[in-house]
């Protein structure tokens, strides 16, 4: 929403003077010209008031209105390899006849090709040849226009799906008369709608020729301003056999480089310089960063292509130091990092080597660190949480119970009698979790039957043995099976095809993935509340949310099955502050066909049991860092359950009965922006997985100290089953 001021000019009031008919205008139609005045005051008011409450107030308030859509254009660039065809050297100037000729034949044969696609077909605008080398190679460009009432099917235009439909088209077109233009291989790649350039243009369009004698260029207006929102190309050519040698001495550019191709460099002539360069490369993405030193105040930068891609660009963050010390102020590391002083023997690895973590004197202690045997210092948080953190498991040492003692899950120690005397004695209800001298006792911690019996055994559904007498405990098991397994998540990897098959990507108008969901049965998804309880009213529309089932690449969406959603159920005691009770079902408009990467996971009965230390596995398409941007590719992740002592310590008090913590003291490991939603998966000895927690919240990513949080789905499998009946 935005406000404006007005301002009458020269500081004077507006004012409005009315004309007399030579001056013979009597008091009453004064009167009567003001009463008119006042009443188309009140009209024009009225009427600014309505426009007002309908372009500004209605659209918050009335979810059937919503602000209008604009309509895409997704742009796709790459090359053709003609074969048997005698490059001519006219075909360098798009201006002659044979480069129209030819460039004409191919955007026919284009066009041809994508209408054997449905899809590709109805959004089909063009296809533009820009240019020609030796070869012979053809460069060209294809554009899509989707209007703003189908822009649910953007994410469908991937550069796999308009590649396969190319290629399928040249295996076809390989049986022509020999007149015909063959192409033998073909590349697509997605473009920034912006480069989409006919030859013929000349605005700000340029094309040079490359020589042996040394040239330059610069942008329209340099040194002075330049156009506003002028988008200016260069095509720069040279003859097959040379090389072509660029040299920018300046990018100069405003400080917001978000919007532009290149951004500024300066270096002052300090000591050492360290250059880490981020690439944003497709292809090389492997390679995250990469630091080099240099002794001068310059950075040059060699790029070499093979290839002719489009709207790439790199970014290099620099930092100087004397040799001779190093880090002022400041705790050398012996990886050659410079860290503050404090982080020195706090028991956390800040270095990368631990070496600001060994020779910890005890007068370097604080008093909420532990010193292990072997000299390391670690959080006292770690003592007894069943990892062995020091990594010499002197951290492990003494944590066991006295003979007449019993040990609750979070490392408490009681007396034996608190055992299965149908009272929770341990904050996580341990003592009552597996109670064989009383089988016929129920409380919370028992497993109930249909037919009202009790057993008191850990985790008694799905084990495959028949503990009730209905057999009910294993009537409700086909779920959490991965049969594709027969055969970022920040500090995640790659998830394969069907591993994790009831993993779900919500989709929010044309956002793209948003959020994630876990499948409970054909017609019903798990998610989180806070995805849909926004400030924005359109969040709340189940018809602006789409569902993408047996997905792994957001780009790819063959074997996908795109789901609408009928409705959205949020809990009512669903707390925006405290995100207690953080947890939604959404019931599909049309029902999921399970098959090989699609399958529902199991739900755990109020009564199972998830230790402290148990490893389970996050999975998300959410972004890979702190601030990042989303995955492509479905990520997971293996973190551990925390215990709830810890889990309330380290979060000061935030966790309620309905959460609980699982990720990594040490941090590096989490869930993140766009995992909302998704499932923590729980591996049990069964061979079932079970879902134990709903990614909810978390303070950053990946932070040390700082876990995920996630709804407890044991304590709301009830109001699952409410509103569900599974």
């Amino acid at each position: 929403m935005h406000s404006a001021r007005y301002n009458e000019p020269n500081g004077q009031r507006e004012g409005t003077g009315f004309l007399t008919n030579k001056q013979k205008v009597r008091s009453r139609n004064k009167t009567a010209i003001a009463v008119g005045i006042l009443v188309a005051v009140l009209v024009v008011a009225a009427v600014a008031a309505i426009l007002i409450w309908l372009f500004v107030f209605k659209d918050d308030t009335d979810p059937t209105l919503s602000s209008q859509r604009q309509a895409s254009s997704q742009v796709f660039s790459g090359h053709m390899k003609l074969t048997d065809y005698t490059y001519d050297q006219k075909l360098e100037d798009t201006s002659s006849q044979e480069f129209s000729d030819l460039a004409r034949q191919l955007e026919a044969q284009l066009k041809s090709h994508y209408q054997k696609d449905e899809l590709l077909q109805q959004y089909y605008t063009k296809s533009v040849v820009t240019a020609f080398s030796e070869g012979v190679i053809a460069y060209y460009w294809s554009q899509f226009d989707i209007p703003p009432e189908d822009l649910e099917v953007v994410p469908e235009f991937s550069e796999e799906r308009v590649l396969e439909t190319l290629e399928a088209g040249i295996k076809e077109t390989r049986t022509v008369p020999p007149s015909a233009i063959k192409i033998r291989e073909i590349t697509a790649s997605l473009t920034d709608s912006r480069m989409a350039r006919t030859p013929s243009a000349r605005e700000c369009f340029y094309t040079l020729e490359a020589t042996e004698n040394e040239d330059s260029f610069t942008s329209p207006g340099f040194p002075n301003a330049y156009p506003a929102r002028s988008r200016c190309q260069w095509q720069i050519r040279a003859s097959e056999e040379n090389v072509i040698s660029v040299d920018f001495p300046f990018f100069n550019i405003e400080d917001d480089c978000t919007e532009r191709f290149l951004c500024r460099l300066r270096t002052p002539p300090l000591f050492y310089m360290v250059f880490t360069f981020m690439h944003f490369f497709r292809y090389c993405s492997e390679v995250s960063s990469l630091s080099l030193t240099s002794t001068t105040n310059e950075l040059v930068v060699a790029f070499h292509s093979d290839e002719s891609f489009t709207d790439k660009g790199f970014s290099a963050e620099y930092s100087a130091y004397d040799p001779q010390n190093p880090c002022p102020n400041q705790f050398a590391c012996l990886s050659g990092l410079c860290i503050s002083n404090d982080l020195k023997c706090d028991g956390w690895n800040d270095c990368g080597d631990m070496s600001d973590e060994v020779k910890c004197s005890k007068s370097l202690l604080l008093t909420f660190e532990f010193s292990c045997a072997n000299g390391l210092c670690k959080p006292k948080l770690w003592i007894c949480d069943r990892v062995n953190d020091c990594g010499d498991g002197s951290d492990e040492k003494a944590c066991n119970c006295e003979d007449n003692e019993w040990r609750c899950g979070n490392g408490v120690c009681l007396p034996q009698d608190v055992a299965c005397n149908g009272k929770q004695d341990c904050e996580d209800g341990s003592d009552e979790a597996s109670c064989k001298t009383f089988p016929g006792m129920c409380s919370e911690f028992s497993f109930k039957c249909d037919n009202g019996q009790c057993v008191n055994k850990v985790n008694a559904e799905c084990d495959r043995i028949d503990d009730c007498t209905d057999k009910s405990d294993e009537a409700h098991c086909d779920c959490g099976t991965r049969p594709y397994k027969l055969n970022r998540i920040v500090g995640g990897q790659n998830a394969e095809l069907g591993e994790w098959p009831w993993q779900v990507s919500l989709h929010f108008m044309t956002n793209g993935h948003s959020c994630g969901a876990s499948i409970l049965s054909p017609k019903w998804l798990l998610s989180a509340s806070h995805c849909f309880i926004t400030n924005s009213q359109e969040n709340r529309i189940p018809s602006n949310w789409q569902s993408y089932s047996g997905m792994q690449d957001q780009y790819k969406h063959d074997d996908v099955q795109r789901r609408t959603i009928r409705r959205i159920i949020t809990h009512p005691d669903y707390n925006q502050m405290t995100f207690d009770y953080d947890i939604a079902l959404l019931e599909l408009n049309e029902p999921l066909v399970f098959g090989n990467s699609i399958q529902p996971i199991c739900l755990p009965s109020s009564s199972h049991h998830f230790p402290a230390g148990m490893s389970c596995w996050i999975t998300g398409w959410g972004a890979m860092r702190e601030g990042g941007q989303a995955a492509q590719l479905l990520q997971k992740a293996l973190v551990k359950i925390i215990n709830d002592s810890v889990c309330n310590t380290v979060t000061e008090g935030q966790v309620t009965s309905r959460m609980l913590c699982s990720g990594f003291l040490s941090g590096g490991v989490d869930a993140c922006q766009g995992d909302s939603g998704g499932p923590l998966a729980c591996f049990e000895e069964s061979g079932k997985w079970f879902q134990a927690g709903i990614v909810s919240w978390g303070e950053g990513c990946a932070r040390r100290n700082k876990p995920g949080v996630y709804s407890r789905v044991t304590k709301l499998r009830g109001w699952i089953k409410k509103e569900t009946g599974i």
